[in-house]
């Protein structure tokens, strides 16, 4: 009887494994969203991006600040893909008026091959951080034009376990890092699969 009650444990959990296993992984793309993709473009080892200063909207801290931590979530996740990230003081359209052309920029003379542009947006209610969206916009240095544009939620992505007393819930600046690191899955998918 006492081997019986074990087995219908482990093929309980081996069922719960192989329905929660796709589950998590459905979720964590579940928020992502290519937007835009020019299909001729590819991202090759040794590849130097530059950094343009994000748009944060209603992000709380300072920009400098949410700006370093940017740049720091970035390396960890793209480091792997032997890909250099520079930080680009140049000042460039707003975020939302980077379409699919950028006539009125050269960026021939920079020093990177790519400008990626970010928008990450606090969302809030009653008062509280509830979410964050975030965008990548992709531009090649070379022609001017839009390469790749991506969108993230993590309302609709994120997967957080919430333990009361053991694993509380994130904190802002753990949302945040939620944002910027999950939001990278659709670059990866689309651009460094072939890394």
């Amino acid at each position: 009887m006492k081997c019986l009650k074990s087995t219908t444990i482990t093929v309980h959990l081996k069922w719960l494994l192989c329905f929660f296993v796709p589950l998590v992984t459905f979720c964590a793309s579940l928020g992502s969203k290519t937007l835009y993709l020019d299909n001729g473009t590819t991202i090759k080892q040794q590849t130097t991006i530059l950094l343009t200063r994000p748009t944060f909207v209603n992000c709380i801290g300072e920009p400098d600040e949410n700006y370093n931590y940017f740049e720091k979530l970035l390396e960890l996740e793209l480091s792997p893909y032997n890909i250099s990230l520079e930080k680009d003081s140049t000042d460039y359209p707003e975020f939302d008026d980077i379409g699919e052309i950028i006539t009125s920029s050269d960026y021939a003379t920079l020093n990177g091959e790519f400008l990626l542009f970010t928008k990450i947006t606090r969302i809030t209610a009653m008062e509280q951080t509830r979410d964050y969206k975030i965008e990548y916009k992709l531009v090649s240095t070379s022609d001017n034009r839009l390469k790749f544009h991506s969108k993230y939620n993590t309302t609709a992505g994120a997967t957080v376990v919430v333990f009361p007393g053991i694993k509380n819930f994130p904190t802002e600046d753990e949302m945040m890092a939620i944002a910027i690191r999950s939001g990278l899955y659709e670059f990866k998918k689309n651009l460094l699969n072939n890394l």
